[in-house]
């Protein structure tokens, strides 16, 4: 037990440092592709809530080490969500489901965060006694994501139009 708690109080020092620390390079390979179900969104472009996707998942996972391997995540709008389902689907895929559409970016945003920061947890089968705190992480990743897109978006928005938007984006939290 000892030891575990030794684990778990290493693994928040560093996750907490590398929110500290400013990650000046931006990736330029992802190692997760977004694959857009482009059906029932509303009336928004699946090409834009893309952008709004990867805005977010990059905010979060420059902070994060590297994946093992390419994660292909299929994102689905489904009353259902949002939730990420970890049973991969014939084609190999993590569902994400996002519950909002149309332009409502920063719901996309937030609901996005918190779903790929599970992803990044790495589920394991076993107990899930610690959950709890998985999910107070993932709540904050939602509010760190929109944070920093916030930022970003004054001077790097996804597309040099949406600049204006990065206030919208603050104020939403």
């Amino acid at each position: 037990m000892k030891k575990f708690n030794q684990k778990i109080q290493a693994f928040f020092f560093l996750f907490f440092l590398s929110l500290i620390v400013n990650s000046s390079s931006e990736e330029t390979n992802r190692l997760y592709e977004i694959r857009l179900d482009p059906k029932g969104w509303g009336n928004a472009s699946p090409q834009d809530i893309k952008a709004v996707l990867y805005s977010t998942c990059d905010s979060i996972h420059k902070h994060f080490g590297p994946l093992k391997e390419k994660e292909p995540l299929r994102v689905v709008r489904d009353k259902s969500g949002p939730i990420v389902l970890f049973k991969r689907n014939p084609n190999g895929e993590i569902i994400i489901k996002l519950n909002t559409g149309d332009r409502f970016w920063c719901q996309y945003a937030y609901q996005m965060a918190h779903e790929f920061c599970h992803v990044l947890c790495r589920f394991k089968n076993g107990s899930q006694t610690n959950l709890w705190f998985e999910e107070s992480l993932c709540e904050m990743a939602s509010m760190f994501a929109l944070k920093s897109m916030a930022k970003t978006w004054k001077t790097n928005p996804p597309y040099s139009n949406w600049k204006s938007y990065a206030s919208a984006i603050d104020d939403y939290l």
